[in-house]
């Protein structure tokens, strides 16, 4: 589904989409989306007014692929489930998504 609608998902739900703020959370969230088995996911990364920004506006830490981050309204970003790389795609684009619940 296309990134503002996943995100309504997760929100509806009772989290949000997933924000990656080291490489070790990074590692886990690429290994709970290859064995979900969905290919790539849709996180908490978009593009802004004031470039890309996590969800929580909080956290900068940044894992893109290759040629990936680029600059652009309408800008989403999925992880891949291979490498756990950022890319950049459409929001409108359809991939599968990953939300975190805070636990008190």
């Amino acid at each position: 589904m296309p990134w503002d609608t996943a995100f309504s998902e997760c929100t509806l739900a009772g989290g949000h989409f997933v924000v990656l703020g080291s490489p070790e959370e990074n590692e886990f969230v690429r290994s709970v989306i290859a064995e979900r088995g969905t290919g790539s996911n849709w996180v908490g990364l978009k593009f802004g007014d004031e470039g890309w920004a996590w969800i929580d506006e909080r956290e900068t830490y940044l894992n893109w692929g290759p040629g990936e981050g680029i600059t652009g309204a309408g800008l989403c970003a999925r992880m891949k489930d291979d490498t756990g790389k950022l890319h950049d795609r459409a929001c409108t684009s359809t991939y599968a998504y990953i939300c975190e619940e805070e636990i008190a």
